[in-house]
């Protein structure tokens, strides 16, 4: 008793012309190879981005201007991670952290070194303790409030992505 099944009896023929060889074989359609192409492509592409793009860890504040003097204030969190030295674009125009006062200040204490008009627009919260930030921007300008960026450090995506800091996986 010997039981061979079609796809055993298949496998054992042998072709001798090329007109019966397309009707063993199954050719890939060429859409298949095109989606296996556009996924590679964006696969590359995604490695290429983590391993050599940048991402900004930053702190957004509204910064008081007056002539040369460009201060803004941050929350206790935020002041622990800046230093002088830092960049910081203010309106397209860059800078850097000249100082970082230690002592905290109230709204009261901020009101008096703004005015209450530019207390409202700098959206600086009653009950809160403050850190003031000195800034030396590039270029001079207008008196008022103004947004300002301190960029804390660059990082790739993939440090991001993967919590990988200085050689120390955290």
């Amino acid at each position: 008793m010997n039981t061979i099944n079609a796809s055993e009896k298949r496998e054992e023929v042998r072709l001798k012309s090329p007109e019966k060889l397309g009707a063993y074989m199954h050719a890939v359609r060429p859409s298949v190879w095109g989606i296996l192409l556009a996924i590679t492509i964006l696969l590359i592409g995604f490695f290429y981005w983590a391993a050599y793009g940048e991402i900004e860890i930053s702190v957004t504040t509204m910064a008081y201007v007056d002539d040369d003097d460009v201060m803004c204030w941050v929350e206790y969190a935020d002041a622990m991670n800046i230093h002088s030295g830092m960049k910081v674009i203010c309106n397209s125009t860059n800078g850097t952290v000249v100082r970082i006062d230690g002592n905290g200040m109230n709204i009261r204490d901020i009101a008096e070194a703004v005015g209450d008009y530019n207390i409202q627009a700098m959206m600086i919260r009653d009950n809160e303790v403050y850190y003031r930030v000195d800034i030396k921007l590039e270029e001079v300008l207008h008196d008022g409030v103004e947004d300002v960026k301190i960029i804390e450090r660059e990082i790739t995506p993939g440090e991001y992505i993967l919590n990988y800091r200085g050689g120390e996986w955290e």
